[in-house]
């Protein structure tokens, strides 16, 4: 995570961006690590965050992989958000806020990994005038 703030420090990301851009990044990481392997062992998985200049502003690319059971979490229905909070299922709140704050959304399984890619278009923090 350390990384991850200095990198959107480095590229000066809006701060309401940046925190998008960390609560996806803990989003996804924290349901790697509760769901990716039920057997248990020595297991990998890795976050990958670029960020280039793009037309419009910055273009954030995240690419997350794991050595664990196959999931596709872009198949996961979301969930009711209108409904009262007694009535809800538990779960898949967290992959719905990933989506909302993300452009994009992309599900592969390679060589017997999990890859999710994520895209969100960025802004710098604009000097406010004096």
């Amino acid at each position: 995570m350390d990384a991850a703030e200095a990198l959107l420090g480095e590229w000066a990301i809006d701060p309401a961006d940046a925190m998008q851009v960390m609560v996806i990044i803990d989003e996804i990481g924290s349901n790697i690590i509760k769901a990716a392997w039920p057997g248990g062992g020595e297991h990998h998985f890795g976050l990958d965050l670029h960020i280039e200049e793009a037309e419009g502003g910055l273009h954030l690319r995240l690419v997350a992989s794991d050595d664990g059971v196959a999931f596709d979490p872009t198949t996961v229905p979301p969930p009711d958000v209108e409904a009262d909070l007694d009535d809800r299922e538990p779960g898949g709140l967290g992959l719905f806020l990933v989506g909302e704050m993300s452009d994009s959304v992309s599900y592969a399984r390679v060589a017997g990994h999990n890859r999710l890619t994520v895209t969100k278009r960025l802004q710098r923090v604009t000097a406010q005038p004096a």
